[in-house]
C-alpha cells in the first residue's frame, strides 16, 4: 500500500520537472537583428544588409518580413550561412511586397535534409537607394521553426538606412582655379 503513493508522488514530480523544464525552455528568446545597425549611403548606391541571428540550435526553417521606407527600392533576398555552411540542399523563396507602396521585404526559409545552427547570416536583403533621406528597417514579422516544426522564440533588433544626396557646389572659374595654385 505504501508502494502506489509513493509512485504517484514520484509521477506528480516528473511532471513538475518537465514542466519547469518547459516553461525553461520557452523563456530563452534568441535574437534576431539588422546589421549593419546604422548605413549612411548615397543616392543610386546598393545597399545590402544582413539579417543575423545571436544563437539558434536545431533550426529548420524560417519566415522574415521587414518593413523598410520609401527611399529605398527592395532588390531581393539572398540566403546567408545559416543555410548554405552545412552543405546542405536549402530553398530561399523571396515574398516581395506587390502592393503600393511597396514596403515590405520578406522571404520564407528552410533548410531541406538538415537542421542548421548558429550563430550566422540567415538573410542578406538587398536594396537601392532611390531618394534622399531616412528608412528605418523594422521587423513585422518573424517566425523560426525547429525540427519538430515547434516555434523557436526570438526578438528583434532593427536599423536605420540613411540615404545622402548629392553635395552642392561651387563653381569654379579658371582664374580661381589658377589663384588657387599661385
Amino acid at each position: 500500500m505504501l508502494r502506489i503513493p509513493t509512485c504517484s508522488s514520484l509521477f506528480r514530480l516528473a511532471l513538475f520537472g518537465l514542466a519547469s523544464v518547459t516553461v525553461a525552455s520557452t523563456a530563452h528568446a534568441t535574437t534576431v537583428r539588422v546589421a549593419p545597425a546604422d548605413t549612411t549611403v548615397s543616392i543610386g548606391d546598393n545597399v545590402t544588409l544582413r539579417v543575423m541571428i545571436d544563437d539558434a540550435s536545431s533550426l529548420k526553417g524560417y519566415q522574415l518580413i521587414y518593413k523598410y521606407g520609401p527611399v529605398l527600392q527592395y532588390r531581393g533576398s539572398t540566403a546567408g550561412d545559416m543555410l548554405t555552411g552545412s552543405g546542405s540542399p536549402y530553398v530561399v523563396l523571396d515574398t516581395p511586397d506587390h502592393t503600393a507602396p511597396a514596403d515590405t521585404a520578406g522571404a520564407d526559409c528552410a533548410q531541406l535534409l538538415t537542421s542548421t545552427h548558429g550563430p550566422g547570416v540567415m538573410l542578406y536583403f538587398r536594396f537601392k537607394a532611390q531618394a534622399e533621406g531616412n528608412s528605418l528597417i523594422t521587423c513585422q514579422r518573424i517566425d523560426m521553426r525547429d525540427e519538430f516544426n515547434n516555434p523557436v522564440p526570438a526578438s528583434c533588433v532593427g536599423g536605420i538606412v540613411r540615404v545622402l544626396g548629392p553635395v552642392p557646389t561651387r563653381r569654379s572659374t579658371w582664374g580661381r582655379v589658377k589663384s588657387a595654385y599661385r
